[in-house]
């Protein structure tokens, strides 16, 4: 991947760790997550450690910060996509959303799920 391709990569990665926290807030289940898991399609290693800043930069300062692991997918073509998830204290889902950057860097959510669960 070139340098302006990464770039991109990474500032789309950055929205959607941001537009994730504050779709966790909206939707008061900060307080109950515990671990977040970001899935990374097919970026390389380098971009691991991004995702990893991003993460913790967008969690606001308010909020207990969760454990959170990073899975990079090998597959082929170029897409640049990252599924976030956020999970409470017994492991269930509370949402998930997939976000794919497109040569210009725009994010765009494809894909939104959750449950929700209360306290």
């Amino acid at each position: 991947m070139s340098q302006p391709s990464r770039n991109l990569a990474n500032s789309a990665v950055k929205r959607a760790a941001m537009d994730f926290a504050n779709s966790l807030d909206r939707e008061d289940l900060l307080e109950q997550v515990v671990r977040l898991e970001a899935t990374v399609y097919p970026s390389g290693e380098g971009s691991l450690f991004g995702v990893d800043m991003a993460l913790q930069a967008a969690w606001p300062a308010r909020a207990t910060p969760p454990s959170h692991e990073v899975i990079l997918v090998r597959a082929g073509g170029e897409l640049e996509a990252v599924q976030l998830s956020a999970f409470d204290s017994v492991g269930r889902p509370l949402l998930r959303r997939r976000y794919v950057a497109d040569c210009s860097g725009r994010l765009r959510s494809v894909g939104r799920s959750g449950s929700g669960h209360g306290a």
